[in-house]
Order: structure tokens, then C-alpha cells, then sequence
């Protein structure tokens, strides 16, 4: 008898111990990281770390509470891009959505929710066809609803179908959706170039909610983009002051308000602002429009030591699953000019997305900056497809004309593109003016 009960009792043991083991595992998920809060969200940061707290101690006592999962997921990808510590909190908030989506039951609407967020958390980290391919399986079990549209929307944006892109905004505008469709038509219609159009949209949007909120401030900033990119500078300065006074941390305004001062040459306001807006929100593109800044006034070794700490960024964020490679592609390509690395990345990104817009135009820049006009011509040609009357594509072609010998109709084509694109500086524009100023100069010595 004491032979069968011992071995019974260990066993027994054991398997109590490897279960008590599997939920210690279970149990590490990353706390809650400190961060400096200004003193007007210090109330609602205490909040969540409260909240935090009691998620916490509601998973430790059972493991299996996928709604406090999730709620700790959604806070932690929320924290994620607050903090800009993406390496830390949204590989934890995967492993939790991963969880509740690997121990509920098919049909439960928590777990819809779970892959909800987690296609929302590829999105963020640029892995789009991971996202689609979630909307896709959730659509075919029968799920409609606003969300998994707009994370389908935004997935093929990402990927750069227009078409398929247009097909689902025209489907919920069809249902009837508000504010956020507004936006996001706005955005197709600014990426197939017709701004006008996507300027109508968002003052549609703006018109049809007039509550002050994170919505309405975002179509707000968007129509001030569109002001600047048609250089309507007073305009577009307008708007991003006028969403400063609702509220004054919103750290996208202070960016544009950055970038009109670049374009009126205020350099030094330019990049106090992007460093205030940095502060508020460590957002990688702000730092990026400081590089543009010192490279654009001849601080090259300023802007080499700002692409660094963007490269760091990048890396960390590489971590957490990003894809960044068309970031580093225009990063190498457009402020260090190194295209020998660029189109290293550019093509790296042409496997994923091979119809994506800023990718073709980014590649015809690269090619044509390495001598190699034909290759181009041809990403010219696909990215033209997409925005027939973008004026840095119009210099970019003025530039390839002038190459291949037709220079009369080179300048003709590069006089009006640099009318449209006014005081816009980049690597094109510096070398359009110079082959103006020297025709010019060649036909009054005539």
C-alpha cells in the first residue's frame, strides 16, 4: 500500500508544483513605468496608476480574468505611445491580448475584442498585412462594426490599396458613420492628391461634431496640414493656435506651428517648438523635423547627431516588432543623403509594400540621386499614378527631363513645380533653383 500512495502523493505534488510554476510565469507581466506628467494630468495619471494596481492584483488571483487582460492591454498600448517606450509596453500588451485570444472561447465577444485590439497594435507598429489578415478572419465570421473598418482602412492604407481603401471608406459611409470616417476619406483624398477635396471632408467632419474632444482636435490638426501643404501658412498657423487654446499640450499643433516658423525662417522658434512638443509627447517625427531644421541652415553635424537618436529610437522600437524601414529608407535618403543605405531599406520595403505612394516616390528619389534615371523614371511613373499633380513628383520629373537632354522642357516643367511648392526645401527644390538660375542666365546673356 505504501508503495502505491507514495508514488501517487508525488505525482500529485508534482503536478501541483509544475501548475503552481505555470502561473508564476503567468504572473510576470510588466508593471507600470513612471513618467513626469504636467501638473493638470497629474489627477488623471494617478488615476490610471490605481487602476493599474487593481488589474494587477485581480490577475494574480485568477489568472484566467481576460477582461482585466484586456483592460491592462489597452492601457499599456495607450502608455506605449504616450511615454514613447514601446519597447517595454507593447510586446506586453501582445502577450496579454495573445492570452485572452488563446483562453476564451471562440464565440466570446471578449476575445473578438482582444484581436480587435491586437490588429489595432500591429497597425502601430507598421505591420499592416498582420492587421488586415485579423480583419480579414474576423469580417468572414460575420463581425461588422466601426472598428474592425476603420483598422481595415487603415491597414490598406498602410499597405498602399487605395482602391480596396476607398471600397471600405465608401462602406462606412454607407452605414452611416460620423467623424472618424470623415477623417479618414480626408486622408485618402490628401494621399491621391486632391486636396481641396480632402480639406471639404474634414470640414464636413468638424461640422458635423462641434463637441471638443481628441476627434474633432485631430481633425482640426489634419485641415491646418492641409493649409500648409497648399502654403497657407497664415491659415494653417490659425488653426494650430486655435487648437492650443482648448489645449495647450497638444503637442501636434506645437509641431505645426514649428513647422510654419521653419517656413517663414524662423529657424530658432522652429526648433524650440519641436523641442517643447517633443517633451510633451516623444514622438519620433518630431525629432525628425528638427533634423529638416538644422539641415535645411547648414548645422549638419546638429542634424547628424539628431538622426542618431531617432536611429536609437527606431532600434528600440524594432524590438517591440516595428517595421521601420521605410522611415530609415527616407531618413538615409532625404536629411543624411546617404543612398547607398537608403535604397537598401527602400527596397526592403518594396517586398512588403510595393504600391505604397511615399515608398515609389522615395525610390524614384533614391535612383535618381545614384544616376540611375531609368529605375527613376519607372517609380516616378507608379507613384505619379497615384498623385498626378504633387509638385516635388512634378520637380522630380522636371529634373529626369532636364537629364535625359530635353532641357527646355525640363525648366518649363521645374518653374512650375517650384510655383507650387513655394518655400518647401528639400534636396530637389536646391538643385531645381540651380538649373533655373543658370537657364535664366544662359538666355539673358543670349
Amino acid at each position: 500500500m505504501k508503495k502505491i500512495i507514495i508514488p501517487v502523493f508525488v505525482i500529485i505534488f508534482g503536478a501541483a508544483g509544475a501548475l503552481a510554476y505555470k502561473s508564476l510565469k503567468i504572473e510576470k507581466i510588466p508593471s507600470l513605468l513612471d513618467r513626469n506628467v504636467a501638473d493638470s494630468d497629474a489627477h488623471e495619471w494617478k488615476n490610471i496608476k490605481t487602476i493599474v494596481d487593481e488589474l494587477h492584483i485581480k490577475i494574480r488571483k485568477n489568472s484566467y480574468d481576460n477582461y482585466s487582460r484586456l483592460r491592462l492591454a489597452e492601457i499599456y498600448i495607450n502608455e506605449g505611445s504616450i511615454s514613447g517606450k514601446h519597447s517595454y509596453y507593447y510586446p506586453a500588451a501582445q502577450d496579454l491580448l495573445n492570452f485572452v485570444i488563446d483562453n476564451s472561447a471562440e464565440a466570446d465577444v471578449i476575445r473578438t475584442e482582444a484581436r480587435l485590439k491586437k490588429a489595432s497594435l500591429l497597425l502601430v507598429i507598421n505591420q499592416f498585412d498582420q492587421a488586415l489578415e485579423i480583419c480579414n478572419e474576423l469580417s468572414e465570421e460575420g463581425n461588422k462594426n466601426q472598428e474592425l473598418y476603420e483598422i481595415k482602412f487603415d491597414a490598406l492604407i498602410g499597405m498602399g490599396d487605395y482602391i480596396n481603401a476607398r471600397q471600405v471608406a465608401n462602406d462606412m459611409e454607407a452605414s452611416g458613420y460620423g467623424l472618424n470616417v470623415y477623417i479618414r476619406i480626408a486622408t485618402l483624398e490628401e494621399i491621391l492628391g486632391d486636396i481641396p477635396k480632402a480639406k471639404e471632408s474634414l470640414k464636413r467632419a468638424l461640422e458635423s461634431d462641434k463637441a471638443f474632444n481628441k476627434l474633432t482636435m485631430t481633425a482640426q490638426y489634419r485641415l491646418g496640414t492641409l493649409y500648409e501643404k497648399e502654403s497657407d501658412f497664415i491659415r494653417a498657423e490659425e488653426i494650430f493656435k486655435s487648437i492650443l487654446a482648448m489645449d495647450s499640450g497638444y503637442a501636434l499643433a506645437k509641431a505645426g506651428i514649428a513647422r510654419v516658423k521653419a517656413a517663414n525662417k524662423d529657424y530658432e522658434g522652429a526648433v524650440a517648438m519641436l523641442e517643447a512638443a517633443y517633451k510633451r509627447n516623444p514622438v519620433m517625427l518630431f525629432k525628425e523635423d528638427i533634423a529638416r531644421v538644422y539641415k535645411n541652415t547648414g548645422r549638419i553635424n546638429d542634424a547628424r547627431k539628431e538622426v542618431q537618436d531617432i536611429v536609437n529610437t527606431i532600434e528600440e522600437g524594432e524590438k517591440a516588432g516595428y517595421n521601420y524601414d521605410l522611415v530609415r529608407a527616407r531618413l538615409y535618403c532625404e536629411i543624411l543623403e546617404d543612398f547607398d543605405l537608403a535604397i537598401i531599406y527602400a527596397e526592403r520595403a518594396k517586398e512588403r509594400w510595393p504600391e505604397h505612394v511615399d515608398l515609389n516616390k522615395a525610390l524614384a528619389l533614391i535612383y535618381y540621386k545614384l544616376g540611375k534615371y531609368e529605375d527613376a523614371n519607372y517609380y516616378l511613373t507608379k507613384a505619379t499614378s497615384v498623385q498626378l499633380n504633387n509638385p516635388s513628383l512634378m520637380c522630380l520629373s522636371g529634373l529626369l527631363k532636364y537629364k535625359a537632354g530635353n532641357s527646355k522642357e525640363g525648366i518649363v516643367i521645374l518653374k512650375k513645380a517650384m510655383q507650387q511648392m513655394h518655400n518647401q526645401h528639400s534636396i530637389l527644390t536646391v538643385e531645381a533653383h540651380d538649373l533655373i538660375s543658370k537657364n535664366d542666365l544662359s538666355v539673358s546673356m543670349k
